[in-house]
């Protein structure tokens, strides 16, 4: 079979068809201004307000330990330096390992100090069978710590209630603040 060999005019026809095909897109879509964005992106009224809408993504919170939660969302809508979340699952993280999963019906971000607030949330404990349900969790990074409002705790032999539990993630240590009762030894 003899070797193949490129003839000079079909190559220079080739790269003169790609040109004529890149040059007609950019000047479809750049010089006559039919700019044409996906349904997920939207921009604001204003020039200076940029929006961003985003289905099924994720933003997280990266320290210098590596990853301290991470969120995904139906629908993340972004304006100026907030990130606002609706139907949000997610992660919270400890020296890179996953600690809880979350749920919660929706969500704000706040970009410029990595504060995140979730509202109706679930935490399931990842290496045990711990659940914490509260009307709001606020995850504060300077202080590298998680506060839930309105606790309902339950585990295999314990439940707990209180009007505020707060999570040093950084130290490992819980504590039960504001109206705390506790049953212990539970029986299936």
């Amino acid at each position: 079979m003899p070797p193949f060999r490129f003839e000079k005019n079909l190559v220079l026809l080739f790269a003169l068809s790609l040109s004529l095909l890149i040059v007609s897109v950019v000047r479809f879509w750049v010089l006559e201004g039919r700019f044409v964005f996906p349904p997920s992106f939207s921009l604001g009224e204003s020039p200076l307000r940029f929006m961003v809408r985003l289905e099924e993504a994720k933003v997280s919170r990266v320290g210098e330990k590596g990853k301290e939660w991470e969120f995904w969302a139906n629908t993340i809508e972004q304006s100026d330096d907030r990130i606002t979340l609706t139907q949000v699952g997610g992660i919270v993280f400890q020296d890179k390992n996953p600690l809880y999963r979350l749920n919660a019906v929706k969500g704000l971000v706040s970009l410029s100090a990595g504060d995140a607030t979730l509202w109706e949330v679930e935490l399931y404990e990842e290496r045990g069978d711990t659940i914490i349900r509260g009307e709001k969790l606020l995850f504060v990074s300077q202080r590298k710590e998680f506060v839930v409002y309105q606790v309902d705790m339950k585990s295999s032999n314990m439940e707990a209630h209180c009007g505020k539990l707060v999570y040093n993630v950084a130290q490992g240590r819980m504590t039960w603040e504001e109206n705390v009762e506790i049953r212990i030894g539970l029986s299936k």
